[in-house]
């Protein structure tokens, strides 16, 4: 059987004491093996701690150079590490339990000392100062962690209310931008009434001489057809062609700001159904055929504005087709949160420099005597596929073909009253 060595230093300068006590621990010896030093004084002590910390030091009271708990005071701050056992010579058990107040394990009155209350005294002593020391090693790693806790907790309770404080103050910053964006719609919704008032004056202060304009020069063409020359009568004829232009130009601009244009309701169009009826209404030439690549949707529109879309492009796809055998192809894909259509033919073809003008207003590609149109039909495109959250784009060769894309939002507009209306569906003035 192996037995547990313990170190034990005896502080005592009684040589009795020493001898009864190394008697009595080596009676004990069938269980421990107990290792015996003595010193003779608190300077002697601290000599044999330096040499080798013992399990356990037996201490008596009354030495040459301390006596009382204060012994047991300056040994205790020696090793604080070590159990201290306190040999008494009387059986006072008062100063016993003082002595285990200023930091002694136990006491044994000497003259009690016998095999079984030395073993049983001395193991406890070393357990329990174990223990002590576990429980303050445990007492320390809590309290590191709770203050390490306490100041993560106030850390983040000044984060907390730091981004409290600059949401506020965002907050702030915010309804008063939202002031600042309300009146700014506010100017703006006057700015247009006001455009609209423009517009309308413009109606009534250019269209009437325009059209005595134009009706003059079909005077001078008719009446006075014979006394003009060949030059004289190409010029009439040009200031007619002019004076049309220009009533159909003021038309458009009107047509653009929404002059005379009724409110919309949104409702369900089949589209479906609609592409043909407008293809038909365009009376295209034989040679040009219309071929829908896919299902179409139902789209909860404005039906006149879906319409001006379509037919604007759809007229475009025919105007500009120089082919025998022309093809003008619709079709849809499902975005899932929006429609993307496409109108393409196999026309004449947009030089890549010029597809991005053509969305502007009275933007075309011919010369004012050339032009088919007023160069206003897919600003208004545009700005009907805007109204609807969506974008509008064109992929040419010239010479071979054009492919228009755009969306259209699956989700109505958010302030319907709120967006420009693209215009009058009653008219479709096209023209690249």
């Amino acid at each position: 059987m192996n037995k547990v060595e313990l170190n034990i230093l005896l502080v005592d300068d009684d040589p009795l004491t020493g001898r009864f006590v190394q008697h009595v621990l080596h009676q004990a010896s069938d269980q421990f093996e107990f290792v015996l030093r003595s010193a003779l004084s608190l300077a002697q002590t601290r000599s044999a701690l330096q040499e080798c910390a013992p399990d356990l030091i037996l201490l008596d009271l009354g030495l040459s150079d301390s006596s009382g708990l204060d012994t047991v005071r300056q040994t205790a701050a020696l090793c604080p590490e070590i159990p201290i056992v306190v040999l008494t010579g009387t059986s006072d058990e008062e100063l016993g339990i003082q002595a285990i107040h200023e930091g002694a394990e136990d006491y044994i009155v000497k003259v009690n000392l016998s095999k079984n209350l030395a073993v049983r005294t001395l193991c406890y002593a070393i357990e329990r100062k174990k223990m002590k020391l576990r429980l303050l090693q445990a007492q320390d790693e809590l309290e590191n962690r709770v203050q390490k806790r306490t100041l993560e907790l106030a850390t983040t309770n000044f984060k907390l209310k730091q981004e409290i404080a600059e949401r506020i103050n965002a907050e702030g910053q915010l309804e008063q931008l939202n002031r600042d964006l309300q009146g700014m719609v506010e100017r703006l919704t006057l700015s247009n009434l006001e455009l609209q008032d423009f517009a309308h004056a413009v109606s009534h202060d250019l269209k009437s001489p325009v059209r005595a304009i134009g009706t003059l020069a079909g005077w001078l063409r008719t009446d006075y057809a014979d006394r003009f020359d060949e030059e004289g009568r190409e010029k009439v004829q040009i200031l007619a062609h002019r004076a049309d232009h220009l009533n159909r130009m003021i038309d458009g601009i009107l047509q653009y700001c929404g002059i005379g244009r009724l409110e919309e309701s949104f409702q369900p169009v089949n589209l479906a159904d609609k592409i043909p009826q407008i293809w038909d209404g365009l009376e295209p030439p034989d040679r040009i055929r219309l071929d829908v690549e896919t299902p179409l949707p139902t789209l909860v529109c404005e039906e006149g504005r879906i319409s001006q879309v379509f037919r604007n492009l759809l007229q475009n796809a025919v105007q500009y087709n120089d082919k025998p055998q022309g093809l003008v192809r619709v079709g849809c894909q499902d975005r899932q949160t929006e429609w993307l259509f496409y109108v393409a033919d196999n026309g004449v073809g947009i030089d890549s420099r010029d597809t991005t003008r053509i969305f502007e207003l009275f933007e075309t590609l011919t010369s004012l005597d050339e032009k088919k149109g007023l160069g206003l039909g897919l600003c208004l495109v545009r700005r009907v596929v805007e109204r609807y959250g969506g974008k509008i784009w064109v992929e040419s060769v010239v010479g071979q073909s054009t492919l228009f894309w755009f969306s259209i939002s699956k989700s109505l507009p958010l302030n319907e009253r709120g967006l420009h209306h693209a215009g009058d569906q009653t008219h479709s003035a096209c023209g690249r």
